[in-house]
C-alpha cells in the first residue's frame, strides 16, 4: 500500500463518487446501504484505505456567514449574521414572514430591495401604493424596522458577531472577523461558508491568509448581489443598528440600544467579543 496517494487522486475519488453514487455499488464496492449517503461514506472511506490515506477527514456541520460592512471616515465595522446549513429554510422563512408583512400591510413587494440607511432615513418609495404612509412616514418605518431585527433574532440556530477598528480602511476590520469566524469554528469542529455582497471585490483573496493546515473557513468569499438575495439585506440590517451603536451620533440617537436589546439574545460574546463587538475592549 503506497505511503502517500497519488497526485489527483483525492479530486477523482470526490469526482466518481458524485456520479456513482447511484449504480448498484461504487468502485465494486456493493451497496448494501439504503441511503445513498451512508454508501458513498463507506466507498470514500474504503477508497481512502486503498490510497493509503490513515486520517479520515469528517465534516461534523456547516455555517454560512453572509457578512457586511458601515463605516465612515473615523470608524469602520463589519458585521456577520451566521446560520447553520440544517437551519437555513427556516431562517430564510422567518425573513420572509416579515417581508411578506410588509406585503400585505404596505403594498411592498418581496422583491424590492431593502437598504437600512435609506429605510430609516425615508429616503424612498418602498411601496408600489402611492398613498401609502409608509412611503412618508419615519416613525412607521422605525417601528417595522424593529420588527425586521425581531424576526432576525427569532431566526434558529442564528448567530450575529461584530468586529470595528478606527479609520475608513475595510481591509483590517474584515481580516480582524475573518481571523474570528475562523477561530471559533475550529473550536466548533466546524466548516463555514462567508459569503459578501457583490461590491466588496477587494476582499476577494483575504481568506487565502488563514493558515491551510488548519483553517475552516473554506473558500474565497462568495459575492451575492443584493438586489437579488434577501441575505445580504438581513446583514445590511444588523450591520446599520451595529455601527449606530457603536458611533452613537446624536442624530441618531433612537438607534444607539437596537442592537443590544433587539438582537441581544443572538450576539455572540466570547473571550475577542466580550461585549458583544470585537475592537472595543
Amino acid at each position: 500500500m503506497p505511503a502517500h496517494p497519488e497526485p489527483g487522486a483525492i479530486d477523482r475519488v470526490a469526482g466518481r463518487a458524485s456520479w456513482q453514487i447511484g449504480l448498484p455499488g461504487v468502485w465494486g464496492v456493493p451497496n448494501t446501504a439504503k441511503d445513498p449517503q451512508v454508501a458513498l461514506g463507506r466507498a470514500i472511506r474504503l477508497r481512502r484505505e486503498e490510497l493509503g490515506i490513515s486520517a479520515i477527514v469528517t465534516v461534523s456541520a456547516m455555517r454560512l456567514f453572509y457578512v457586511d460592512d458601515s463605516g465612515n471616515e473615523a470608524v469602520t465595522t463589519f458585521s456577520a449574521v451566521s446560520v447553520s446549513v440544517r437551519a437555513w429554510t427556516v431562517a430564510l422563512d422567518s425573513w420572509l414572514g416579515w417581508r411578506r408583512h410588509l406585503h400585505s400591510a404596505h403594498g411592498i413587494d418581496v422583491r424590492v430591495r431593502l437598504h437600512a440607511a435609506d429605510w430609516l432615513a425615508g429616503r424612498g418609495r418602498p411601496s408600489d401604493d402611492s398613498a401609502a404612509a409608509i412611503n412618508r412616514s419615519k416613525p412607521i418605518r422605525w417601528r417595522e424596522f424593529v420588527s425586521a431585527l425581531d424576526a432576525i433574532a427569532a431566526m434558529p440556530d442564528v448567530q450575529v458577531m461584530t468586529v470595528v477598528a478606527r479609520g475608513d480602511r475595510r481591509k483590517p476590520p474584515y481580516r480582524s472577523l475573518m481571523v474570528w469566524i475562523d477561530r471559533r469554528l475550529r473550536e466548533a469542529d466546524d466548516h463555514g461558508l462567508i459569503v459578501l455582497d457583490g461590491e466588496s471585490g477587494e476582499l476577494r483573496t483575504m481568506h487565502r491568509e488563514l493558515d491551510i493546515a488548519t483553517r475552516r473557513v473554506v473558500e474565497d468569499p462568495w459575492m451575492r448581489d443584493a438586489r437579488e438575495s434577501q441575505w445580504p439585506q438581513v446583514a445590511d440590517f444588523v450591520a446599520h443598528v451595529a455601527f449606530q451603536a457603536i458611533v452613537r451620533a446624536p442624530s441618531r440617537a433612537f438607534l444607539w440600544e437596537w442592537y443590544e436589546q433587539r438582537l441581544g439574545t443572538v450576539i455572540v460574546r466570547d473571550e475577542w467579543g466580550r461585549h458583544g463587538v470585537r475592537g472595543l475592549e
